[in-house]
């Protein structure tokens, strides 16, 4: 939706003319409440879509009164390892690099930025070591996300 300022001709007062978008927050509402979700749960996920970003509010969220601590740059600091899929093509090797730094989780949206873990949401099956336990299909939402925890001991069977 466009705000237009209002002229009305012959007044003294000019209004300067500003274009203000206002975005539509549905879908960052989604996020904020699918990261609230995740962060009952999870210690380390793979960096995805537009969620990411909510991850640290809803921790905040979830143990509100007692604040995150803040960190060496003085910004709060988050109990939750995110870890970038870029520069990755094989799911089993990100998972591998990352098994040590904390990775427990994977977060995916049914529509992916094109990086490794887009197979996943429609061909689970392939991935034994993943083990599904959160399906939004379930509340019927317009942005559907699954998040998998990582059985590291099937996933040892498989290397």
């Amino acid at each position: 939706m466009r705000i237009l300022p209002l002229t009305i001709p012959g007044s003294k007062s000019m209004i300067p003319n500003t274009d203000f978008t206002v975005k539509d927050v549905t879908e960052e509402k989604k996020f904020y409440e699918d990261a609230k979700i995740l962060v009952q749960f999870a210690d380390g996920i793979n960096s995805y879509e537009g969620g990411g970003t909510y991850v640290k509010p809803a921790e905040i969220y979830h143990i509100w009164p007692d604040l995150l601590p803040y960190g060496e740059n003085r910004k709060i600091a988050s109990d939750i390892s995110k870890f970038s899929t870029d520069g990755y093509t094989d799911l089993k090797q990100f998972i591998f690099d990352n098994h040590d730094k904390g990775l427990t989780h994977i977060v995916v949206y049914q529509r992916n930025t094109g990086d490794l873990v887009d197979e996943i949401f429609n061909n689970e099956s392939k991935f034994p070591y993943l083990e599904k336990i959160y399906d939004s299909e379930s509340v019927t939402d317009s942005i559907r996300v699954k998040i998998f925890h990582i059985n590291y001991d099937e996933f040892k069977k498989i290397l």
